[in-house]
């Protein structure tokens, strides 16, 4: 549950590997979390951490990894994010 409306941050886009595969990132504030989120068939698995308490990474970025890019807001430079494939 969302004690407010969620927050886009970003969309993040791989333009040479998925040209319509999207991924939505948002900033949720005030979440209370009733169970685990459940798999579908693009998710390994997915859980919701506070940010003191994050878990270490499974897997350290490859060559594997997709990165995307999206423009800061008010800027033409662009921000990465490196997606785990």
């Amino acid at each position: 549950r969302l004690s407010a409306p969620p927050e886009l941050f970003g969309l993040y886009l791989h333009p040479t590997t998925a040209r319509l595969d999207h991924i939505a990132v948002y900033l949720a504030h005030g979440v209370t979390q009733a169970e685990a989120p459940g798999q579908g068939a693009e998710i390994r698995g997915a859980d919701f951490y506070p940010p003191d308490a994050l878990p270490a990474s499974p897997r350290r970025p490859s060559s594997s990894a997709s990165t995307c890019t999206r423009p800061r807001r008010g800027s033409t430079t662009s921000r990465s994010i490196s997606l785990m494939a």
